[in-house]
């Protein structure tokens, strides 16, 4: 509740700091589907590989994470019809005309990186990078303007959430 209070001024904050939005895409990309794709098909053919089962199950649970954020952030992202903060003339307004509620590349992020991070828990290195990938691309994901501070909020716990259930579900 307090994002959304404050997302406009957060927002306006970003749209002052012009050199923030071109690194912003850059790092924002690491969490598209091509992105996201690539690392979970890139773990699970290392572990197959390798003959390192944990490895290939990663990569299996990750994409099926990032799968089942991407539809369910999409979903809510026609339910919600929420202005994007780059809309000219745009007030971030509710079922405004715009698929910015919630961050589908944070949900799919972090529902990624709780999977990784969870299948390495004897490897701490493992978890703080994910989660470092996450958050970094959270951030990125308002510095250029592509969300609002409480889009990228909701779609980090959707992802978070989203990966503890594919977690539990293949137990």
């Amino acid at each position: 509740a307090a994002l959304l209070i404050t997302d406009h001024a957060l927002t306006e904050d970003v749209h002052e700091s012009p050199g923030l939005q071109s690194p912003s895409h850059k790092i924002s990309n690491l969490g598209g589907g091509l992105a996201l794709s690539s690392a979970s098909l890139g773990l699970y053919g290392l572990g197959k590989l390798t003959h390192q089962s944990r490895a290939s199950t990663t990569g299996l649970l990750a994409g099926e994470a990032v799968l089942h954020s991407t539809i369910v952030a999409a979903g809510l992202k026609m339910a919600f019809n929420r202005e994007r903060p780059n809309k000219f003339m745009g007030n971030g307004a509710f079922w405004g005309g715009g698929s910015s509620f919630p961050s589908g590349h944070t949900a799919a992020t972090w529902s990624f990186a709780t999977v990784v991070a969870n299948q390495y828990r004897d490897k701490p290195i493992v978890g703080i990078s994910a989660y470092g990938v996450a958050s970094a691309v959270s951030f990125a994901r308002v510095g250029g303007l592509n969300h609002h501070p409480s889009d990228v909020f909701v779609g980090a716990a959707l992802g978070t959430l989203i990966g503890h259930f594919v977690l539990r579900h293949h137990g």
